[in-house]
Order: C-alpha cells, then structure tokens, then sequence
C-alpha cells in the first residue's frame, strides 16, 4: 500500500523479552480509499518520518490491534525521495544526534537532517525543507578556526557569569 502520513507519534522504547531495548512507533496513513494504523517495530522506528511524508508498506501484516480493530505491524524502510520538495534551506551548525535522527543547533527547533553524520560535526547544509526534515543536497565540513572557538567561548563564560 501507499500513502500519506497523517499522525505520527514519537518513537518509545520498550525492553523485550531478551532485555534489550527496541523501540516501536505508531503512524496513521491515508491514501483515496482508507486510513491504516500503523505500528512500526525495531530500528525502523527510529527513521524520522513526518506527517505528509509519502510512505509504502511492504513486508506488512494485519493483526488484531489490542484495543479492537486491527492494525499493519511494518517493519520495511519509508521509501519517498523527496529530493527537490519542499522550500530551499540553508544553514550551518553543530550535528546533534538524537534518538531518532541528527540535528542541528542552528536549525529550526524540531527540525531533522536526513543521512549519516558524525555527532559535533560542523556543516553547512544546502537542502530542502520537507515537514520535520532537511532532505540535504549538498554537506560541506566546516573547520573552525582557533579565534572562532575562543570567541564562542568568552561568549559563554559571559552568558554564564551574567
């Protein structure tokens, strides 16, 4: 099936049986006919996904939900390129990595880069804004130099002090 998210909660972790942590996520999807609950197990759970996304299910069953119902246990992988959706962005800024994706601590609060990145890197980032997430374009590393960092921190030695 494909569709178009139209809930999505935060995913949570649970520990299994085994005792090791997972996680797990529910999604609400719509296409012209119907709307699906979706429960999302594993890894899979922790790809960002956003309301408007466009998703397919695949490797999906139906079960009894627990409250009545029924709902798709998904674990496949979302499969929109949204390569060239959404407004241009650009910015720079601290990789910050998340339970569920990166971030950036000069982008928009709430908002996730899609891809690989090393937690504390540098970028500049030129890209798309789709919902919640950058899709990127393009990633350069930036180098600070020693008189940025020294002033970044008598900037907050003077934020701590006042």
């Amino acid at each position: 099936m494909k569709g178009t998210v139209k809930q999505v909660q935060q995913p949570r972790s649970f520990t299994t049986r085994n005792g090791t942590t997972s996680w797990v996520r529910n999604v609400l999807i719509h296409d012209a006919d119907d709307e699906l609950k979706i429960v999302i197990w594993g890894e899979t759970a922790l790809i960002p996904v956003s309301p408007g996304d466009q998703v397919e299910l695949y490797h999906a069953t139906a079960k009894p939900g627990r409250f009545g119902g029924s709902s798709w246990v998904w674990k496949g992988k979302r499969i929109p390129d949204a390569r060239g959706d959404g407004p241009p962005f650009v910015f720079s800024g601290t990789i910050i990595a998340g339970r569920a994706a990166f971030s950036s601590t000069t982008a928009r609060n709430g908002t996730f880069i899609e891809g690989t990145f090393t937690h504390g890197s540098e970028v500049i980032v030129t890209g798309h804004l789709r919902g919640s997430r950058i899709i990127p374009e393009q990633v350069e590393p930036v180098v600070p130099d020693a008189r940025s960092v020294l002033q970044s921190v008598l900037q907050f030695r003077d934020e701590l002090e006042s």
